[in-house]
């Protein structure tokens, strides 16, 4: 067996450290170097951030960079030795670029920053929020006031290929049909059933509270609005003021990087409602197939694998989906007074089934307010808008998605069944 073999990985990097390739001058220069052009790329390609492999093409870019330009001033024997610097000393600027320049484009966890914050600041804002004029959230006066606006949710269209701003364009063009309750076996509605549920976890899990708002038309922009599921609103935590925003996902894969729409989407509701942070709670919830599944699968609280269980109440008010919560970590006694409860407290709904979940996965993050990138972002955004006003007026048929053409047989031998059934 080889000496390397015997080496364990640490050792190794404790070595390749230790081997001093570059003078500390060189090392130095070589580190502004990288932050230089970091920044470059950066204010260049500011924009870009906007996509979740972001990070990945910077520090690829930098390093491709510096590797051409010193890697000819060593011999093979040390030129792993050269990518293994060159990698480090980029990763020692990152802390830097993402506090001097731009924040990341998101964290891997949720945590509490190490800053200082004006608490009366902030809770100026939140009081602002609290008194704007606003429609009460999936009312009519919300659907038709989010048509006037370019939504938070929506925005992202923006920065799509052409057919998906046509669709954007063409969407806020026409005349409003106000929708409120998606097919019950859809994604959207999916989203919907479980928010209060995700909503609890998280106040639950942060000891906090979280307020809900309507629809909020920023103060500068008013072509633009947002939202928010929600804002920590307990001053005595410090997750005041931070904003929450929650995906309750069917199948996709939760890895704990937020998709295109969905980092624009927060990105503007930050700048709507003028804060600086925004948890990002991504939830799995799975359904039991029956009640029976629910109880044999470990206790009424937590499965055998330790996760969140719980119930769900489904009525029918005059065909409407309307659901009842049980709170969250109750024994078995109490949810059968809950559920007494809540058939007396909706007796005039038709009530349809029980329904039991649990929590299989779920993923916090928090994101910061990218002021750079939404000064440049704005002018696409009101360019889009100004294109919506003129052809409201002027006409917006052109951009109507195009129907398919259904393919006509034209041989008849093909469009007729040829099979004696007789002889079947």
């Amino acid at each position: 067996m080889t000496l390397v073999n015997d080496i364990s990985i640490n050792n190794i990097i404790n070595l390749i450290e230790e081997w001093n390739i570059l003078k500390y001058h060189e090392i130095e220069e070589l580190k502004k170097s990288i932050l230089l052009t970091s920044t470059e790329y950066i204010l260049n390609n500011i924009l870009d951030i906007i996509n979740p492999d972001f990070d990945k093409k910077l520090i690829n870019y930098i390093y491709q960079l510096h590797l051409i330009q010193i890697q000819h001033l060593y011999d093979n024997d040390t030129k792993y030795i050269v990518q293994f610097k060159i990698k480090k000393y980029i990763n020692s600027i990152k802390p830097i670029l993402y506090t001097k320049v731009i924040p990341p484009r998101s964290y891997k966890n949720s945590f509490i920053r190490n800053i200082s914050y004006n608490i009366e600041h902030v809770r100026k804002k939140i009081n602002y929020l609290q008194n704007v004029i606003q429609p009460i959230q999936r009312s009519d006066e919300w659907y038709i006031f989010r048509h006037n606006l370019l939504t938070a949710s929506s925005a992202w269209k923006v920065f799509g290929s052409q057919s998906i701003k046509n669709q954007l364009i063409y969407e806020k063009c026409r005349p409003y049909n106000i929708y409120k309750h998606p097919p019950i076996d859809s994604p959207l509605h999916w989203g919907q059933k479980y928010e209060p549920i995700s909503i609890e976890f998280y106040k639950k899990l942060y000891k906090t509270e979280i307020t809900d708002y309507g629809c909020i038309k920023h103060s500068k922009y008013p072509f633009i609005g947002a939202s928010p599921d929600g804002i920590n609103t307990d001053s005595q935590n410090p997750r005041y003021g931070r904003m929450l925003e929650i995906k309750n996902i069917v199948n996709r894969k939760i890895n704990g990087i937020p998709k295109l729409e969905y980092w624009i989407q927060m990105q503007l509701q930050m700048e709507t409602c003028d804060l600086n942070e925004c948890d990002f709670l991504e939830t799995r919830f799975i359904e039991y197939d029956n009640e029976d599944a629910f109880y044999n699968d470990g206790s009424f609280t937590y499965s055998h694998d330790n996760k969140l269980k719980g119930a769900i109440i489904l009525f029918s008010d005059n065909g409407i989906p309307h659901y009842e919560y049980a709170p969250l970590y109750i024994t078995k006694n109490e949810y059968d007074n809950w559920v007494e409860y809540i058939l007396d407290k909706n007796s005039h709904c038709e009530w349809v089934q029980n329904q039991f979940w649990k929590l299989d996965e779920y993923s916090n993050i928090l994101v910061l307010r990218n002021k750079l990138w939404f000064t440049n972002a704005v002018p696409y955004i009101e360019n889009i808008w100004n294109i919506i006003l003129h052809e409201r007026c002027y006409g917006y048929e052109h951009r109507a998605p195009k129907k398919r053409k259904s393919i006509q047989c034209k041989n008849n031998l093909l469009s007729k069944c040829h099979i004696n059934i007789e002889k079947l």
